[in-house]
């Protein structure tokens, strides 16, 4: 039932006189959600209806490696997709180049970007990074607040390697220390079943709420506040393996 719904929305959604036409832009009340496709970098960008905004992943992977079955970069293979999601962002953002929270979903490289594929390392900077993803975006935005469901010591569910997933861990970390004195970043833990974390910045979003259902494998109830753990058997086997 779900399934047909869905497909009925799009259905319509692709018959609106909109389709096909320039862009409107952010009107305050709406609640937007831009689906940034580059082929190899997975991203979100939120719009609150207050002007709020949130920049949900931002990734890059070595797509080339992948032979016949590489995917292109999108728009084009000028730029890597940390850099086109920064530029998508900066013309549709009512804020310009400043952007409220950043968060990603997990440690992959099309998430996060990685020490894999990259446009280059920083010089000068204390600690340096690959700019890749979040890391090279950053060169053309600025960042409030970071939203990290490991953050600071990573080992929740299981304990994470630095260098797994091409390095994303290391590269976030060092990119968070950088934006933390270049722009006052505060990096926080996503906190499952808050209501008060992602919250309206700029202005009154009345009737708009932001509720942390899913963090690290657990849910929480929306209407009683109940976590529960459904992969925690799972769980326990990897932190057994990893102890062998």
């Amino acid at each position: 039932m779900w399934a047909s719904q869905w497909l009925a929305a799009c259905t319509r959604a692709m018959r609106h006189p909109a389709v096909g036409q320039a862009w409107p832009g952010w009107t305050p009340g709406e609640f937007q959600v831009h689906f940034i496709y580059t082929g190899v970098g997975e991203s979100q960008f939120l719009v609150f209806p207050d002007g709020t905004t949130m920049l949900l992943d931002c990734g890059d992977h070595a797509a080339h490696a992948r032979g016949d079955k590489a995917v292109r970069i999108l728009p084009s293979m000028e730029r890597h997709a940390g850099e086109w999601i920064a530029r998508y962002v900066a013309r549709v953002n009512p804020n310009g180049r400043d952007v409220d929270y950043m968060m990603l979903t997990h440690f992959h490289e099309d998430h996060s970007g990685c020490e894999k594929y990259h446009a280059g390392r920083t010089q000068g900077r204390e600690p340096d990074y690959f700019l890749s993803g979040f890391a090279q975006a950053a060169e053309t935005l600025h960042f409030r607040i970071a939203l990290d469901r490991g953050w600071p010591d990573y080992n929740d569910p299981i304990p994470l390697d630095e260098g797994q997933s091409g390095g994303s861990l290391r590269n976030m970390k060092a990119l968070y220390a950088h934006l933390a004195r270049r722009d006052g970043l505060k990096v926080e833990k996503f906190r499952l079943g808050a209501r008060d974390q992602i919250v309206p910045r700029r202005g009154r979003a009345d009737g708009f709420e932001v509720f942390n259902f899913a963090a690290n494998g657990r849910l929480c109830s929306p209407a009683t506040g109940e976590v529960t753990d459904p992969y925690r058997p799972h769980v326990e086997k990897g932190i057994r393996k990893l102890n062998e």
